[in-house]
């Protein structure tokens, strides 16, 4: 009762206690709200990841399909004989490049004369019986039967007469054709029949690149479009497709494609590794590190970039072009910014803490890189 009356009398008691609860509620709520946000930016700081990232434009290239083959000769022939006889002469060395029609090797042709005026020798004989035989039909002394006989000894004989000088052209082994006499597998003394193997001859200017595309690419090749071999000797030349195939193969799905070079000078050897490489449309395409490139969780190619809210993205990515510093890549935007250094460690959706970096190919549109990365930092 006397708290009671104390407080009826002096009411100012009570205001001091109300606002003594209220000063202590609002500072212990500052402090919570102070602590949260603490607790906030340092649970947001943990979790960011620090990535690399370039700002990237894009340069309107030359699609490129690349493929791998080998060089190959245009034509190869397997030199035999087309008559027996003994090897005479060998006029030419391996490797040695020769022309059309030029003689090779020799066979001892004797033999091949004699029997040649023996020929000719019969085919006189034969003339003049076929002649007296037409001067007695007419008179009625000789039968038609008769005369069909020495008309057909006189062709036999023609026969043999060419059948002989063949045998005698035939003892010299003569080029098919300009190319290089790349092996002999013969000496001299050897005795040979016919169909004996002596040699190997290349055509091999032009000389081809042969190999194989894709089903995906082979509508864009055509005959007569322009190609560069890069050899594995280090030659780089330019062709065109001589031939594609008009059907795949049924195992490999892919299509057979010839690019033949010029090789008047023969520097360039048969059976080296080659690449291919034929231009197609123009594209828009970004030239990365292949360290940069991530594959997706369904094992397709792509790269990861972030947005204007450093969020990650992953976008697949098509290889245009191949060089020993880096890919081409189609498929993205023309301004990207491209995580190159920490990619493996982040996924599609993240939030990440980028570090800029300026490619040198980009100067020319540092200004609006220098906008969009200020937008992104905001």
């Amino acid at each position: 009762m006397a708290i009671s009356t104390v407080l009826t009398k002096k009411p100012w008691i009570i205001a001091i206690g109300v606002i003594a609860i209220l000063t202590i509620w609002m500072m212990s709520g500052s402090k919570s709200e102070n602590n949260a946000k603490e607790s906030a930016e340092k649970l947001e700081n943990k979790t960011l990841t620090k990535v690399r990232v370039e700002r990237r434009l894009a340069t309107e290239i030359a699609s490129v399909i690349e493929l791998h083959g080998r060089t190959e000769a245009d034509r190869r022939a397997k030199l035999s004989a087309e008559t027996s006889g003994r090897v005479k002469s060998i006029l030419v060395k391996r490797g040695e490049v020769v022309e059309k029609s030029q003689v090779l090797i020799k066979l001892d042709e004797k033999d091949k004369q004699l029997r040649l005026q023996q020929a000719k020798a019969t085919l006189k004989q034969r003339e003049l019986e076929f002649q007296a035989a037409k001067r007695l039909r007419k008179s009625g002394l000789t039968a038609q039967t008769q005369m069909a006989e020495n008309q057909a000894n006189l062709e036999l004989a023609k026969a043999e007469v060419e059948q002989a000088e063949l045998d005698l052209a035939y003892t010299e082994i003569r080029a098919p054709f300009a190319g290089i006499f790349n092996d002999r597998y013969v000496e001299i003394g050897d005795l040979l029949s016919v169909g004996s193997e002596i040699g190997e001859i290349l055509d091999v200017n032009p000389i081809i690149v042969r190999g194989d595309i894709p089903e995906l690419a082979v509508a864009n090749v055509s005959i007569g479009q322009v190609g560069t071999a890069n050899l594995i000797t280090k030659q780089k030349i330019e062709g065109k497709v001589r031939y594609l195939s008009a059907a795949s193969d049924d195992a490999t799905h892919t299509f057979k494609v010839e690019l033949a070079l010029d090789n008047q000078e023969y520097k360039v050897p048969v059976g080296v590794s080659a690449t291919i490489e034929l231009q197609t449309d123009q594209v828009l395409a970004h030239k990365i590190s292949p360290a940069a490139l991530s594959l997706s969780k369904n094992g397709g190619l792509g790269i990861k970039v972030i947005d204007s809210k450093n969020q990650v993205l992953f976008k697949p990515v098509e290889i245009v072009r191949s060089e020993k510093d880096g890919v081409w890549l189609s498929g993205l935007n023309t301004n990207e910014n491209i995580i190159t250094v920490g990619q493996g460690f982040v996924d599609d959706g993240d939030i990440v803490d980028p570090d800029f970096t300026l490619n040198d190919s980009d100067t020319a549109v540092s200004e609006v890189n220098k906008t969009a990365g200020a937008t992104t930092n905001e």
